[in-house]
Order: C-alpha cells, then sequence, then structure tokens
C-alpha cells in the first residue's frame, strides 16, 4: 500500500522522570516517577498519523539494539511501513545507538528534555533520497523535523516538493543555521521558543 504520509525523522526512547520541580543548575532531586517510553518527534507523528487509518511510512535510522528492536516492533504494530527504517551496525559504529532522550517533566506541566541522537544523527541525504523513492512515491503530505541532519532534512523536502507532496517541517529543537528549511515547507509548526530563535537566526 502507498503511503499517504510520509515521516522522516527520529526515533528514541524516552526516559520520562517526574519531579516536583524542574533542577536548578547544580541541584540534584528525587524523582517520584520514572517511565520508559517510546518517543522521537518522527515516530510520534508517525504513529499519530497512523492511528487516523492513514497509510503512513518512518524514514529514520536506529541502533541494532534492544531499543531499536523494541522501537520496530511497536511501529510494526501500529501498521507503519518501516522500509526506509535503516538499521545500523553497532560493530561498525559504536556511537550509532538507537536515539534516547532523557525527559524531566515537574508537577506544573513544564518540562525540560536532552536528546542523545545516537543513530538520528547519521541519516544521510543520499539514504533519503533512495529510501524515499522506494517507499514514498505518491505520498499526499511528507513532514520532517529537525532531530535528523539539517543537510538530510533538506534532501527529503526537495525530494517531496518535487513530486508534488505538500510538505510540513516542525522545527523542533531550533538548530542555528537551518533557517533556509522554512523555505522548503509549505507549512512550518513553531512553538514560542522557536518562533523567536528563527526570528533571529541568520
Amino acid at each position: 500500500m502507498t503511503a499517504a504520509v510520509l515521516v522522516c525523522g527520529s526515533l528514541n526512547i524516552d526516559l520520562v522522570a517526574r519531579v516536583a520541580t524542574l533542577p536548578r543548575a547544580g541541584e540534584t532531586l528525587l524523582s517520584s516517577g520514572l517511565q520508559r517510553l517510546p518517543g522521537g518527534k518522527g515516530l510520534n507523528q508517525a504513529v499519530a498519523a497512523a492511528r487516523m487509518s492513514i497509510p503512513t511510512a518512518l524514514l529514520g535510522a536506529r541502533g541494532d539494539d534492544a531499543e531499536g528492536a523494541t522501537l520496530a516492533a511497536l511501529l510494526k504494530r501500529e501498521s507503519i511501513d518501516t522500509r526506509g527504517l535503516l538499521v545500523r551496525d553497532s560493530r561498525l559504529a559504536p556511537e550509532a545507538h538507537t536515539g534516547l532522550a532523557q525527559v524531566w517533566v515537574a508537577a506544573d506541566g513544564e518540562n525540560a528534555i536532552v536528546v542523545h541522537s545516537g543513530a538520528n544523527a547519521t541519516l544521510s541525504p543520499a539514504e533519503v533520497r533512495a529510501a524515499f523513492t522506494q517507499t514514498g512515491a505518491g505520498a499526499k503530505v511528507a513532514l520532517a523535523q529537525l532531530e535528523t541532519p539539517p543537510e538530510t532534512v533538506a534532501a527529503f523536502l526537495q525530494a517531496a516538493r518535487a513530486q508534488g507532496s505538500s510538505t510540513v517541517l516542525n522545527t523542533a529543537p531550533a538548530v542555528a543555521g537551518t533557517r533556509a528549511l522554512l523555505a522548503g515547507a509549505d507549512w512550518v509548526l513553531l512553538n514560542e521558543t522557536e518562533l523567536l530563535h528563527y526570528a533571529t537566526d541568520a
């Protein structure tokens, strides 16, 4: 089945710790709870689309580790096309583990997130172009974020626009020097912090 929505992006395991308040510099806090959850902006977008019964495919990279296998199994259960999901050999690139995010959530709902990109950072423009040809032909909507390399996002948006897909860019996280990517998207999703970043980013 041809994917109507094609997502190029990250997939992570999220370690979510719940705290009373976000830690200040140098402060140690005790967590009231810890969860290991599937995450990554790419995976989240793909799952959201698939749960609306939209044929969806995900282009990305994971490690050949237990976390990567867990995420691949989840995507399969959600009926997401993963032919464009690349698996990195840890023997050749030990740093290319499956992405990991450390998330602190305060009682008032505020959060802070640190992302260890791992395999997400290894996804190349050439790989995305090849995977797009295999799984993205005919996609009506192409979604991307900035948790994969900017040059890879640019290649994805270019390939999508060349075939007439509507392109959507979620500018999270805001990355210095990526303002030019905004011109490659039909729709740009920003929060307040990201809007301020791009208002001043050269």
